[in-house]
């Protein structure tokens, strides 16, 4: 995890553990990451592409304090 901003970080699919279920993802030393289907959807078609899928996640208060994904990283 690469932290971007303030409350933003770049976190890849193999740091949050390979999720391949939506929801509450538990990552140690960093805290719970929100998946939505989206997320997972965008998690196969990368690793189908054949890359390492990587997300930009923030806190959010709202969500309890969870983190939860503003982007994806897209290939160019």
């Amino acid at each position: 995890m690469k932290q971007i901003r303030e409350n933003v970080f770049y976190v890849t699919h193999s740091e949050l553990g390979k999720p391949d279920e939506k929801g509450i993802v538990d990552v140690p030393d960093f805290g719970s990451v929100q998946l939505d289907i989206a997320d997972l959807r965008y998690i196969r078609e990368y690793l189908e592409k054949g890359y390492e899928p990587a997300f930009f996640v923030a806190r959010s208060p709202a969500m309890g304090g969870r983190f939860i994904v503003v982007s994806r990283h897209r290939a160019a």
